[in-house]
């Protein structure tokens, strides 16, 4: 005589199913949305260095006369020249921009 299986049991199989089912989900989406934020969070945090960093950069090369309007001819040049060795010393591609 065969026993059949009681509700108990399948009702345990099923919730134990679910269970791992739902923890498995709740983690990857945690970890997606944590993942998500420390992205942004970082992004965030090098614009705002280099900001900075570029900032006191150009600052420190231009007279606050120069910043009023276009640079023109040697003070052009000049900034031009400090411009592309920061390129070099980063190793930063000029971006194509028209």
């Amino acid at each position: 005589m065969r026993r059949r299986r009681s509700f108990l049991l399948d009702f345990t199989i099923l919730f134990a199913i679910g269970g791992l089912v739902l923890s498995l989900a709740t983690g990857f989406f945690v970890s997606r949305v944590i993942g998500a934020d420390i992205k942004n969070k970082t992004i965030e945090d090098v614009g705002q260095f280099t900001r900075q960093v570029t900032a006191a950069q150009i600052t420190n090369q231009l007279r606050p006369d120069q910043l009023d309007g276009p640079l023109q001819g040697p003070e052009l040049a000049s900034f031009d020249r400090f411009v592309r060795h920061i390129q070099r010393h980063f190793h930063v591609e000029p971006s194509e921009q028209p």
